[in-house]
């Protein structure tokens, strides 16, 4: 009888694979060793585990066959993590910045030592420093730390007649106890 489409089976391969089903069977019903963890293909990599391959390597001296058995990764991971750096450096792409953290400081020290310093462009406190640098750079570095410029309010001065006013009342009420200022009711409001 012929079948259209189908693959026929002489007896001998149909007994072989028979007796490979049977072996797969009898594989995956065996017990693994009590000394290595199960199998498994995907292992996330945590900082924790990093850790304890280290410490296993580097404190026990472990081989790292013994390590990857324990762990239950492979040997060349294994070999990778003792390999590298503990805290590894993230690499930034680009130009290294002319402006770092200490030099940033020096000119906000530079900057706000006094009130003349204060009151000079950028570019003179950069001077004053011994930094080369474009006006631009100086304002980004500033902003960075936090100051910006900005034109000084203008305040008005005390006339002599306030400051004598002033110090009238502070003569009349430096003897008060604060029983006298509790009873007195602050408003900032006036209508």
């Amino acid at each position: 009888m012929a079948s259209i489409g189908l693959h026929s089976s002489t007896e001998s391969e149909v007994a072989e694979a028979a007796s490979t089903r049977m072996a797969l069977a009898t594989a995956e019903l065996r017990p693994l060793p009590p000394n290595l963890p199960p199998p498994s293909y995907y292992v996330t990599i945590t900082s924790s585990l990093r850790s304890k391959v280290r410490a296993l390597r580097h404190s026990a001296a472990w081989p790292f066959r013994r390590i990857a058995n324990k762990v239950g990764i492979a040997v060349s991971t294994v070999y990778s993590i003792c390999k590298a750096p503990t805290t590894p450096r993230k690499v930034k792409p680009g130009r290294p910045r002319l402006l770092n953290t200490p030099i940033r400081k020096q000119l906000i020290t530079l900057a706000t030592a006094n009130q003349i310093n204060r009151r000079l462009p950028l570019t003179e406190i950069a001077n004053l420093a011994g930094i080369q640098a474009s006006p631009t750079i100086l304002r980004k570095a500033f902003a960075q730390e936090g100051y910006h410029r900005r034109v000084a309010q203008a305040r008005p001065y005390l006339s002599a007649a306030s400051k004598e006013s002033r110090l009238d009342w502070a003569y009349h009420y430096a003897d008060w106890t604060r029983t006298d200022w509790a009873k007195v009711i602050y408003c900032d409001k006036l209508y």
